[in-house]
């Protein structure tokens, strides 16, 4: 998207907002990023607020246009109900495979328990995780409307658009004032940097914290501990540029964002319920779990990807990792 406003490299992009990111997630810790969240999510809001009415002035005939031409292109069926297993989202596959998708990363991803654990009480955490799915819920039936009237406006992509995730960035340089265009713009930074502040963030402390201090043998020093973060943190962010840099020709950013987070969301849900509704408590067997369930979705994807939909993969190494933990369990006790 930066590519697309500025005219700047794919490579120039990703570094900038990498610093950017970088820069307020070590000096501020998850302090900064939950705050700087706040009012990303505020201009992130108004941004799209403003480009909903932009559009909504900028289509002839207004609603009742979007209406006719989005409804013709069936672009406002909701539901599905085809084969569950075809290479699409049906109804099936989004709901069964949006709650483990769901259940990954709100119950056991460090992404976002990092933000449950800073609350204060347990009924602000609780409070939290459910006002943030209807919160998500209006973000994205508003997001999914901006998409059916940039349809509606375009109909097809662009001149000099390759790619779909373009067109709302070119919308915003081509046909918004300066004033309303710079405010859209910082929405879509704000996104980006959110995604990216709290990725470090999570990574930083699951390496201390599961990784370093255990391997070092070290009692936990707070003062090492942060110093050594902040090291982590700036690893963590060079890696991250370098996978946005492999992917920058993705065709759906988003879906692909999506479809890597499936390779290791099961396994760790996985564990996740091994540990909340079983007595299993075999560190051996619960590792051999995760990398067996992780080692089932790239069979899947390399093998099967032409018929199975991403959706399916999470479930898939739920169901692996659980069993095999199981049965190692057992093999371990008899």
């Amino acid at each position: 998207m930066l590519f697309t406003v500025t005219g700047w490299s794919d490579w120039v992009s990703i570094l900038v907002m990498g610093l950017v990111s970088l820069a307020y997630t070590v000096l501020g810790g998850i302090s900064a990023v939950v705050w700087t969240e706040v009012f990303q999510m505020a201009i992130m809001i108004i941004g799209a607020v403003a480009a909903f009415i932009q559009l909504l002035l900028l289509i002839p005939g207004g609603w009742e246009q979007v209406v006719q031409i989005a409804g013709e292109a069936g672009k406002f069926q909701v539901f599905d109900w085809g084969n569950p297993f075809k290479l699409d989202y049906t109804f099936w596959s989004g709901v069964i495979g949006g709650i483990f998708l769901t259940l990954s990363s709100h119950g056991a991803d460090q992404d976002l328990v990092q933000r449950l654990l800073s609350c204060k009480t347990l009924r602000g955490a609780k409070l939290a995780i459910i006002g943030s799915g209807f919160v998500v819920l209006i973000q994205f039936a508003l997001f999914l409307l901006i998409g059916i009237m940039l349809f509606t406006f375009y109909h097809t992509l662009p001149p000099d658009v390759e790619k779909t995730d373009q067109i709302f960035p070119y919308f915003i340089t081509t046909e918004f004032n300066p004033i309303l265009s710079g405010l859209v713009i910082a929405a879509i930074f704000a996104a980006a940097m959110s995604s990216t502040a709290s990725a470090l963030n999570s990574l930083s402390s699951t390496t201390i914290t599961d990784f370093v201090q255990p391997i070092l043998n070290r009692v936990s020093d707070e003062k090492r501990d942060v110093r050594m973060s902040r090291w982590v943190t700036v690893g963590w962010c060079i890696v991250l540029m370098i996978i946005a840099y492999l992917a920058r020709n993705s065709e759906n950013i988003l879906e692909t964002g999506l479809k890597v987070a499936t390779f290791t969301y099961g396994s760790l849900l996985g564990a996740f319920l091994l540990g909340i509704f079983t007595p299993i408590r075999s560190q051996r067997a619960v590792t051999l779990g995760m990398c067996m369930g992780t080692v089932a979705v790239l069979v899947a994807y390399w093998l099967f990807r032409d018929m199975l939909f991403w959706t399916w993969y999470i479930p898939l190494a739920v169901l692996v990792t659980v069993c095999v933990s199981w049965a190692w369990n057992r093999i371990g006790r008899s």
